[in-house]
């Protein structure tokens, strides 16, 4: 598993988060012990976009729903805004990327590892291994194991 980033941050993508709250998911096992081995004081990062496809994707249980809705407002992960000049860089982004293609809420988590210096997500998607940040990719800490 690759190493946590010094500013303790791992961005948590949708699939990541479905599977996390979904059991009969075919990634729920690998999901859940991506989270337990985060180093104590690790803030999970994710946008509202991704708050929307995640209970989008769980809306064949409503007590999905709400479990992964009550968690995150008991801190389970931040939840970030993102501004008008943010979106004209997700949009910039998914122009970039389009023969993948990259989806808006996929952008937005691209954009937040730029600008909070983030370098690890929490994924099942292989497209973030081909999105840089800079010079960089960012790392996943799910694996098909």
């Amino acid at each position: 598993m690759p190493s946590i980033p010094v500013n303790n941050s791992v961005l948590a993508d949708t699939g990541a988060l479905v599977a996390l709250f979904d059991p009969d998911d075919h990634w729920h096992a690998r999901a859940v012990a991506a989270i337990a081995a985060l180093p104590p004081g690790t803030r999970l990062i994710t946008s509202l976009a991704i708050v929307t496809e995640v209970t989008h994707l769980l809306d064949f249980d409503l007590r999905n729903q709400w479990m992964f809705l009550d968690w995150l407002t008991a801190g389970g992960a931040l939840v970030r805004d993102i501004p008008l000049e943010g979106i004209a860089a997700c949009r910039a982004r998914m122009e970039k990327y389009r023969d993948r293609p990259m989806d808006f809420a996929d952008a937005t988590l691209v954009w937040l590892a730029e600008r909070e210096s983030i370098t690890a997500i929490l994924s099942i998607d292989s497209d973030f291994s081909i999105y840089k940040i800079g010079r960089k990719k960012l790392a996943s800490l799910i694996t098909d194991a």
